[in-house]
């Protein structure tokens, strides 16, 4: 069984990863994009956006959650 400290690592190194790797991709595919749904560069702009918005949704309710959510003596995350 993994120690509560490695599991919160194994967590959130790929939690802080993935959101840019996310947005880079989007940004990469933007002209792909742009060309398959024949979208001017104002409408195409808002694709960034929703991704933008759609990684930045979770955040405030999973830090009120971990706000709120008692952790055990000891552990790295207890206050």
């Amino acid at each position: 069984m993994l120690e509560p400290k490695k599991i919160a690592l194994l967590i959130a190194v790929p939690a802080g990863f993935l959101p840019p790797f996310d947005l880079s991709a989007v940004n990469i595919a933007l002209p792909t994009i742009a060309s398959e749904f024949s979208m001017d560069a104002i409408t195409l702009d808002w694709v960034a956006t929703a991704c933008l918005l759609e990684s930045t949704d979770f955040l405030v309710p999973f830090g009120r959650m971990a706000e709120t959510t008692k952790n055990a003596p000891g552990d790295s995350c207890s206050r």
